[in-house]
């Protein structure tokens, strides 16, 4: 599943990850919003966040704690059977960040089936790879 990356223009300042009203977001909710059209396929937006509570503590939103990936993607297998897929969406050159790079490496250990995404038709065939199989799962 590797193909050449493009290399369209990532906002000034940005490592062209999910930054609200940036070049990032756009590519987040574009891929959203493509896979929801494919059937059985549902995707979860994952806003991970760091917050802080009424009481003073803080917290982390979205799953997957800080690095997780900007979607979650399920997605039904020959078998019956659902995969999770995580997808981290990145524009042009934009590089994963120091948790993010964690974070694949300890899905990579886990097992977990993490892609970075530059465009809406690699994510499309990621998701066409596991409805056909030809991607194992477990």
């Amino acid at each position: 599943m590797q193909r050449a990356e493009r290399s369209p223009a990532t906002a000034h300042g940005s490592k062209g990850g999910a930054l609200p009203g940036i070049v990032g977001n756009a590519l987040v909710v574009a891929v959203g919003a493509r896979l929801r059209l494919m059937s059985g396929v549902a995707v979860e937006r994952n806003a991970v966040a760091k917050v802080r509570l009424p009481s003073g503590a803080t917290m982390w939103t979205g799953i997957g704690g800080p690095g997780a990936p900007d979607l979650f993607v399920e997605v039904p297998t020959p078998s019956g059977a659902r995969v999770a897929v995580w997808m981290e969406c990145k524009r042009g050159r934009g590089e994963l960040t120091d948790d993010q790079q964690a974070w694949h490496r300890r899905a990579a250990v886990l097992g977990r089936h993490a892609f970075v995404v530059r465009d809406v038709e690699h994510a499309v065939e990621i998701v066409k790879a596991f409805m056909a199989g030809e991607v194992r799962c477990g």
